[in-house]
């Protein structure tokens, strides 16, 4: 191989031209994955903004015990005393696409769930539980909302970790809802259980009460 191409004009040309063409596409990726990151990190920061909200809401129904109010029949019946939260609206201009497909899909997903859990809540209040007290309506009002926000409160967190967002300004580890609603899930189903288990013995000992 002769070392004479080394010297000529055109073959240092070449070299230059092929080292501007990488330094120039280094740098659109560059700047390209740095505007990625910031759309992905503004639209971190609107939806941990509309999540905040609506797990606070979650948390004011899950702690809805309700009321007794007077009906027009007579008698007094137990009403719900807090509106269920909306979930939005999400800005506009928010680049879903800039977010992982993964977290983009949780957030999507829940109106679906919100609107599982209604129907849930309306068969609840319709056909199981009866006036005037609807226990096992307002039971079911403050699971589904009580998973509802775990479920908004798990979306912030995982969006904070990866965009290095800071936590709400009242909250440390002690955050109402992140304290509070897993408590109020974890005493309703454990209540359960514990009617459910009731029940399994009831029927169990059944056959030999009646003999008696």
């Amino acid at each position: 191989m002769s070392w004479d191409i080394l010297k000529s004009g055109p073959f240092w040309g070449l070299i230059g031209v092929i080292v501007g063409s990488v330094l120039t596409t280094a740098k659109d990726v560059f700047l390209d994955r740095r505007n990625q990151t910031r759309l992905a990190t503004y639209a971190a920061i609107r939806i941990v903004c509309v999540m905040d909200l609506f797990a606070a809401g979650c948390l004011d129904v899950a702690n809805d015990c309700g009321e007794d109010r007077p009906q027009p029949h007579g008698q007094d019946e137990r009403e719900t005393t807090v509106d269920e939260p909306v979930l939005g609206p999400f800005a506009s201009d928010i680049d879903w696409k800039s977010l992982s497909p993964e977290i983009a899909y949780k957030i999507l997903i829940l109106p679906s769930k919100i609107d599982e859990a209604k129907r849930s809540i309306y068969f609840a209040f319709d056909a199981i539980g009866g006036p005037p007290d609807y226990d096992e309506g307002f039971e079911e009002r403050q699971l589904r909302y009580a998973e509802l926000g775990l479920s908004a409160i798990e979306i912030t967190k995982e969006l904070r970790k990866n965009y290095s967002i800071a936590p709400p300004s009242n909250d440390r580890a002690d955050w109402a809802p992140a304290k509070r609603l897993p408590e109020i899930k974890a005493s309703i189903d454990q209540s359960r259980e514990t009617k459910r288990h009731r029940r399994e013995v009831a029927v169990a000992e059944a056959p030999s009460a009646e003999c008696n």
